[in-house]
């Protein structure tokens, strides 16, 4: 008897305390991207994006260079992925939500484009632009 409540205390424990990822049943692939197109500096750009779940990592974007990752929302909603740019000549950084379930829904491809001083502006596959949605400022 006292096993099956400490294994019922510990599997409520459990499901309380953890964070499931549900996919949406049929839904499709979101892809992001992420270009680097500075112009006319040649200048690195430090990308570093994640989501309460996942952490991507860090990758240098050299001028005309892209990084992507896939995935697919979560059916409860709420999936987040956001991005931290770094210009290390300027010490400039911005911070922006390059997938936000809740706004982007419907949106399977978004590519985001690092556009020197104007910051971040992005596109859908649809071509509905999303303009200068992060500006610059000193990290």
């Amino acid at each position: 008897m006292i096993h099956q409540r400490l294994l019922a205390t510990t599997v409520a424990v459990l499901l309380a305390t953890t964070t499931f990822v549900v996919p949406a049943r049929g839904s499709q692939e979101v892809t992001i991207t992420i270009a680097n197109v500075v112009n006319p500096e040649a200048r690195t750009v430090t990308v570093h994006c994640q989501s309460k779940d996942d952490d991507l990592g860090f990758h240098d974007l050299g001028v005309y260079e892209e990084y992507s990752w896939s995935f697919h929302p979560n059916a409860l909603g709420g999936t987040l992925f956001w991005c931290r740019l770094y210009i290390a000549e300027t010490d400039q950084c911005l911070v922006f939500d390059a997938y936000r379930q809740n706004l982007h829904r419907g949106n399977h491809i978004l590519r985001w484009e690092v556009e020197g001083a104007d910051g971040v502006s992005g596109k859908t596959e649809r071509g509905v632009p999303v303009r200068n949605v992060a500006n610059w400022h000193p990290c």
